[in-house]
C-alpha cells in the first residue's frame, strides 16, 4: 500500500445564487455568481428585507488518478466551517452536477429540479456547524458516483430550498473555499473528498484524500 495522498479541490469553485424579493423566484432563478477568489461563501438561505437569497456552492475534485477498473469503496466529503448562521436548522445536501470549467449562472439548479441530480452526501446542521474543524458529510450514494478517470463535480444546496420553505431570517452556514490561504499553501481548510478503492484481487489501493472547491 502506498502512502495516502491529499489532493485539494480546484480553485475554480464558486457559489451561484438566487436573489429576489419574491421567494419563488429566488429559489428557482440565478442572479449572481460569487468571485472565484472568495475565501468564504455561504450555503443555505437567507432573508434580508426585501430580498430572499438561495446559495448553491459548486466544487470540483480531480479524482482521475484512481484510474479505470478500480472499485471505489469509500468516499467522504468534508467542509470546514467558518461561521454558523443556521438560526433555522437545515440539511446541506451534496449532489453530482457537472458545471464544467467555470461556475456560471446557468449552473444554478432550481429548487424544484434537484431530484434530477444524484444526492451523494448530506449533513444536518441540527447537529451543530463546527467552525474550527472539518465536518464530514454522511454518505448517500458517493462511492458509485466518484469519477475514477476524471473530475468529480458537486453542487450543494439547503434542504429547505428544495422543499420550498421561505426563509424567515438566517438559515445558512459559512464555509471555507479553495482560495483560503491558511498555512501558506491554501489547503488547510479547503473542501475535501476522501476516497478509498480496491483493485483486482481485492487488494487495497493507495488511499486518496481529496480537498474540495
Amino acid at each position: 500500500m502506498a502512502s495516502p495522498l491529499t489532493v485539494w479541490s480546484s480553485t475554480a469553485d464558486a457559489t451561484v445564487y438566487g436573489k429576489n424579493a419574491t421567494y419563488a423566484t429566488a429559489r428557482t432563478t440565478a442572479a449572481f455568481v460569487t468571485t472565484v477568489t472568495n475565501t468564504v461563501d455561504p450555503v443555505g438561505q437567507g432573508f434580508w428585507t426585501p430580498y430572499r437569497y438561495c446559495y448553491e456552492p459548486c466544487f470540483s475534485f480531480d479524482t482521475s488518478s484512481i484510474g479505470s477498473g478500480q472499485t471505489v469503496t469509500l468516499a467522504t466529503f468534508s467542509l470546514y466551517g467558518q461561521e454558523d448562521d443556521s438560526v433555522t436548522d437545515f440539511t446541506i445536501n451534496a449532489h453530482i452536477r457537472d458545471w464544467g470549467a467555470t461556475v456560471e449562472l446557468a449552473d444554478f439548479v432550481s429548487g424544484d429540479d434537484f431530484g434530477s441530480y444524484t444526492k451523494v452526501a448530506h449533513y444536518d446542521t441540527a447537529n451543530g456547524w463546527p467552525t474550527n474543524a472539518y465536518t464530514a458529510f454522511a454518505n448517500d450514494a458517493f462511492p458509485a458516483n466518484v469519477a475514477a478517470t476524471g473530475t468529480t463535480y458537486l453542487i450543494v444546496v439547503s434542504s429547505r430550498q428544495v422543499a420550498g420553505n421561505d426563509p424567515g431570517g438566517d438559515e445558512y452556514a459559512q464555509i471555507y473555499m479553495a482560495n483560503d490561504a491558511t498555512g501558506g499553501g491554501g489547503t488547510d481548510r479547503d473542501p475535501k473528498l476522501y476516497v478509498e478503492w480496491t483493485t483486482g484481487g481485492g487488494d487495497r489501493s493507495p488511499l486518496i484524500q481529496f480537498g474540495i472547491c
